[in-house]
């Protein structure tokens, strides 16, 4: 009879922690869910799977998390307005402007003739603010001050 209820239990802790690990694989977040009940409904599964005797590492723990909250963001640039994001793209320059200032030269390329900014290895840059032109007068000799006599419409 003790063996028959170990060997019952055993098999309910199987079937708990197969069903709270396809939930925490799977748990993404929904649309319009606040991130902070996301992270804790993740914890919760972590929790789970800890008292079920199978912890988990942290970091597979932050990747997963990670990488979720990375896709959310992902998925919120798409739906900004282009024309109503300066920041974003500020962001993203200075962000290129970093990664290629750290990575090496890359001679051989350059020597190769195949690399001609085109590519991943271009950098990015704000584009400049453009400056209308001042609007032109009808008669610049009328407006213009004699330099002999000072006297304007000579």
């Amino acid at each position: 009879m003790l063996l028959e209820l170990k060997i019952l239990f055993a098999r309910q802790a199987e079937q708990q922690l197969l069903q709270t690990t396809r939930d925490f694989h799977s748990c993404k977040q929904e649309e319009g869910q606040l991130v902070s009940s996301y992270v804790l409904k993740m914890k919760g599964y972590i929790d789970n799977l800890e008292r079920l005797g199978h912890p988990v590492t942290l970091g597979l723990v932050l990747g997963k998390i990670i990488n979720e909250l990375h896709a959310m963001l992902k998925l919120y640039e798409q739906t900004l307005p282009k024309n109503n994001a300066p920041a974003l793209h500020v962001i993203r320059a200075v962000k290129v402007k970093k990664l290629n200032k750290h990575k090496k030269s890359q001679p051989q390329m350059a020597a190769m003739g195949q690399n001609h900014g085109k590519g991943k290895n271009r950098e990015v840059y704000a584009p400049k603010p453009k400056i209308p032109p001042p609007p032109k007068r009808e008669d610049p000799a009328k407006d213009s001050i004699c330099h002999e006599c000072g006297e304007t419409e000579h």
